[in-house]
């Protein structure tokens, strides 16, 4: 619009615009002000267009004015408006109040306070309460499967879908599975056998002329085999065909060999020692000696043997085969030795001296523990060693086996086993009871720990879980073997061998005595 002026107005002679004469007041026009002007200017003024809103000033005579706004309705999205709805009010700096509080709640109203049992009116059901578990499901809501009676009153009634059938209890008696149902009844020696079963024919033994079986044989007589010799045996390995065992102690000549455990041959070593432990490499046995003594042997088959020379005379207590090389260790002593075959010997040093009792290989490091102490060391290949630290202070670590993924270690007079993945790092474990622990052994499923002047033996799968278990007479067991092939374990004592094939349910045990005789039992 001013530009329309300006071009209505004029330019004088030098481009400007011509000057206004006079004062305006409030009440006089541009117009009238302009025709103040000198005629020419008035005259072109009067005759400019104007825009009507120029004049009038009113935004209804503007053009091209957009619609009217329209405030949006407010949701979770889009910032709105929202209407003040019954008992709100909104104050005036903006601030909005409720007036009324909720008015009712099943049934009842004025201001209601909500309680515990509204809310479970509201859910249909008693939500849990850890104070009063019973409350979450209705006391009266039949129980199924092993379980009898109501949630509020429930009882065992079967153990893996068999009925429990108790009367009588008394202290000390044991639950059985007597075929049918679960049982009661007093524990004794007689009660652990489920029966027996001829090993093979070659004698005869009543129970009445063999003390060390009263509580295991029946009446009559029972086919029996030939047994070790009466010795103590300290050391058995088996070799995929046959088990060999030697004997310690004393200094002797003994040993055994057995292709199952149950029908024993005796054997001799090359000369007279205290054997002490044995390994299998694949082709030779390698048998090492206590004492102190230099001594050792090899043989094939445990039937032929051949005397060898360590490097020094120490008590050696331990033997280990790990696919390369024997590692052998002394007792009380920094000594160890390697040899490729059992023949030729270097000798090795451990990282202190102190009593190593048992040593086993994992595929990839020796691991040997120390009695009497936490003591224990690695080595990947019997040369170079490092000190470790076994859990559980002070106590006496015994024997050591592998089972492809752990060590177990095992201590005497205590209920503390040892697990480690590496050797490295140990974590303590607990046995079902003490007793004078002497020997832990693997069968391919489960480790089998021995007492020493005690029936008791443990098992585990893992180290971890332990189950007690009876063996059918007490005997000094040293060493335990295993056959991992066959599933089952032999533990040559004094003139007996004990067989066991030992899974979840069963125990299977051939007794062989010392008059030479032999029966094969088992139980649950």
């Amino acid at each position: 619009m001013l530009s329309r002026l300006i071009a209505s107005i004029g330019l004088d002679s030098h481009n400007n615009l011509p000057t206004l004469t006079g004062s305006l007041s409030s009440s006089t026009s541009v117009v009238q002000a302009l025709n103040s002007l000198d005629a020419t200017n008035a005259t072109k003024i009067a005759s400019a267009s104007l825009a009507t809103v120029a004049t009038s000033g009113s935004y209804s005579n503007l053009s091209g004015t957009p619609a009217a706004y329209s405030l949006p309705i407010a949701t979770a999205s889009v910032l709105g408006g929202v209407k003040q709805g019954t008992n709100i009010v909104i104050a005036g700096d903006g601030t909005i109040s409720a007036t009324q509080a909720v008015s009712s709640v099943f049934g009842r109203t004025g201001d209601v306070v909500l309680g515990s049992g509204d809310v479970t009116t509201a859910l249909g059901f008693t939500p849990y309460n850890a104070t009063n578990p019973s409350s979450y499901a209705s006391t009266g809501t039949t129980l199924g499967g092993d379980l009898s009676g109501t949630v509020a009153s429930p009882t065992v009634a079967k153990i893996k879908g068999v009925a429990i059938s108790l009367s009588g209890l008394t202290t000390g008696q044991a639950l059985t599975y007597n075929g049918t149902n679960w049982i009661n009844q007093a524990q004794s020696s007689g009660s652990v056998l489920k029966g027996y079963r001829v090993a093979t024919a070659g004698g005869q033994v009543s129970k009445s002329t063999n003390s060390a079986l009263t509580s295991y044989l029946p009446d009559g007589l029972v086919s029996v085999q030939n047994a070790l010799t009466n010795a103590t045996w300290k050391g058995i390995a088996w070799n995929g065909t046959v088990f060999c065992a030697v004997a310690g102690g004393v200094t002797n000549t003994i040993a055994a060999t057995s292709p199952d455990g149950i029908t024993w041959t005796a054997r001799t070593m090359p000369v007279s020692a205290v054997w002490q432990a044995i390994a299998w490499n694949g082709s030779v046995f390698c048998a090492v000696t206590s004492g102190p003594s230099a001594i050792a042997a090899t043989s094939p088959d445990g039937i032929t043997w051949t005397q060898r020379t360590l490097p020094t005379s120490a008590n050696w207590y331990t033997i280990a085969w790990n696919g390369t090389v024997f590692c052998a260790t002394g007792y009380s002593s920094a000594i160890a030795a390697t040899s490729p075959d059992g023949i030729t010997w270097t000798q090795r040093t451990l990282p202190i001296s102190v009593g190593w009792m048992s040593m086993a290989w994992n595929g990839t490091v020796f691991c040997v523990i120390a009695q009497t102490s936490i003591i224990a060391a690695t080595s990947p290949d019997g040369i170079t060693w490092t000190q470790r630290v076994l859990p559980g202070g002070g106590s006496a670590w015994q024997s050591i086996a592998w089972n492809g993924t752990v060590f177990c270690a095992i201590a005497q007079s205590s209920t503390l086993v040892g697990t480690s993945p590496d050797g490295i790092t140990w974590t303590q474990r607990v046995l079902p009871v003490s007793a004078t622990w002497f020997s832990i052994a693997w069968n391919g499923s489960i480790f089998c720990v021995i007492a020493n002047g005690s029936s008791i033996a443990v098992t585990s799968p893992d180290g971890i879980l332990w189950t007690q278990r009876l063996l059918p007479t007490t005997a000094s067991n040293n060493t335990i073997g295993a056959n991992p092939t066959g599933g089952y374990f032999v533990i040559p004592t004094g003139a007996i061998a004990l067989k066991a094939n030992i899974d979840s349910t069963k125990l299977e045990v051939p007794v062989l005595l010392d008059a030479g005789l032999a029966a094969l039992i088992s139980w649950t």
